[in-house]
């Protein structure tokens, strides 16, 4: 009885995602046929295993014979497995297309970032020259080594007086 009713509605869920495919098809045409067939597996799955529910509780109650009961979840569990192994392929796929694509969006953002990273180069050499520049401008402690400015009289560090030891 039980078995009869999900047959009977089957069709009808089967019915409902052939509905949506081309809507959703046509937001993504690359990535959407595996997602919808995806969709459709694991809307199986589920009534697949409402049925085995419905055909252990129809058991509980001695609506089914231990001959029934025990074909009818042989076939069930046979159908779940292999809708399973659809899923799991399916799910690869599309999981292997996202890394694809993961990966196409990193080698894409580091080839811009590339052309950035060769302008910030030029403009490190650019402050490192100045730097170099404005270090020629500072005088060194004899005593202990610190830099020093043309107009300072006593080093910071020593305390040196700069006009005695310069």
């Amino acid at each position: 009885m039980i078995l009869t009713a999900v047959f009977i509605t089957l069709p009808f869920f089967k019915k409902s995602t052939e509905a949506e495919d081309p809507i959703e098809r046509k937001s993504n045409p690359i990535e959407r046929p595996s997602l919808i067939e995806l969709k459709k597996l694991n809307s199986e799955r589920e009534l697949l295993y409402t049925a085995l529910n419905d055909i252990e509780f129809d058991y509980g109650l001695g609506k089914l014979s231990r001959e029934d009961y025990d074909e009818l979840k042989r076939d069930y569990k046979a159908k779940a497995v292999s809708v399973l192994k659809e899923i799991d392929e399916i799910s690869k796929e599309v999981h292997a297309k996202g890394l694809e694509d993961e990966l196409e969006k990193e080698i894409t953002a580091i080839r811009k970032s590339k052309s950035l990273d060769e302008n910030e180069i030029e403009e490190e050499i650019l402050k490192a020259r100045k730097q170099s520049i404005d270090k020629s401008k500072y005088l060194t402690c004899m005593n202990c080594g610190r830099r020093y400015g043309a107009e300072d009289l006593f080093c910071s560090k020593c305390g040196i007086g700069l006009k005695d030891v310069s």
